[in-house]
């Protein structure tokens, strides 16, 4: 049997793709400040919003750079966040304790926002993930390794100044194989850290060299603070 784990890679973009990267991300931006922007509005209206009414407003936008999937994410993404608002006001409208107040609708408007292209968008050519932008429009490169698989999913942000790629992908392994019919135990101490038997021969872990560390550390805590209440606290030499 088969076990399915996510890893991520991040992988630092060519340089000379800034220009269409950055005019992608600020169209990702308006796409999730329309959404957030059609939901403030119901909000305050309370007016009851649809996925259809959030829908139409994002589709107004005139999109020249970006893959309908792209576009689509960054829609999921407000929506995930007005979401998650209505999710911590019922909790807070249940009991304010533990908020430092009451929680606010999403309000910053994004200048830039992280490109998000799934599988439907991503190929792998030549030594390279070749993804997808607007019908007409060159795709954007990232480097890449042929003996993995084809990403499931890759992100691209700006950090530090620099557009980065985080590159998903999915790994396939075979599960590990246990026999039901042997078994250990552990019985877990102080003094001995671990005791096992399966069932023919047991094992003993001291737990001497951890004790002698741990009375180490009190000897010098305790010398430290009886040399620190000779001063007076706040002072230079405190």
């Amino acid at each position: 049997m088969e076990q399915n784990a996510l890893k991520t890679w991040s992988i630092w973009l060519d340089q000379r793709q800034n220009s269409v990267l950055w005019d992608a991300s600020v169209e990702c931006a308006k796409v999730y400040n329309e959404t957030i922007c059609y939901y403030r509005k119901s909000f305050d209206a309370k007016e009851k919003p649809t996925m259809r009414g959030a829908y139409d407003a994002v589709k107004k936008l005139d999109r020249v750079l970006l893959h309908s999937q792209t576009s689509q994410a960054s829609h999921q993404n407000a929506v995930v966040a007005v979401r998650t608002f209505f999710a911590t006001l019922k909790r807070y409208n249940k009991s304010s304790k533990g908020f430092s107040g009451k929680p606010k609708f999403p309000h910053r408007i994004k200048g830039i926002f992280a490109l998000t292209l799934k599988k439907s968008a991503i190929r792998v050519k030549n030594g390279n993930i070749v993804l997808s932008m607007a019908k007409g429009k060159p795709p954007i490169i990232v480097p890449w390794k042929m003996d993995l698989p084809i990403p499931r999913m890759v992100q691209i942000i700006m950090d530090r100044g620099k557009w980065k790629a985080c590159v998903t992908i999915e790994d396939k392994r075979e599960s590990v194989k246990i026999d039901e019919k042997k078994v250990m135990a552990v019985d877990l101490g102080v003094k001995r850290l671990a005791t096992t038997f399966d069932g023919k021969n047991s094992l003993i872990i001291s737990g001497k060299p951890i004790l002698s560390l741990n009375r180490l550390a009190a000897k010098n805590s305790g010398k430290r603070s009886a040399f620190l209440k000779r001063f007076k606290v706040g002072s230079r030499k405190h």
